[in-house]
């Protein structure tokens, strides 16, 4: 069937999605409550 292996792809990419995602939002938010100086 094809829909075995469209499966398989939908939750990889939405893995790849949701960890994208969780990265941009832990980031934004280290930015948003640590001074930019300490980066730099």
């Amino acid at each position: 069937t094809l829909f075995g292996p469209f499966q398989n792809r939908v939750k990889r990419l939405s893995g790849i999605i949701v960890n994208i995602t969780a990265r941009i939002f832990f980031s934004t938010v280290v930015h948003r409550r640590v001074p930019r100086k300490v980066f730099s």
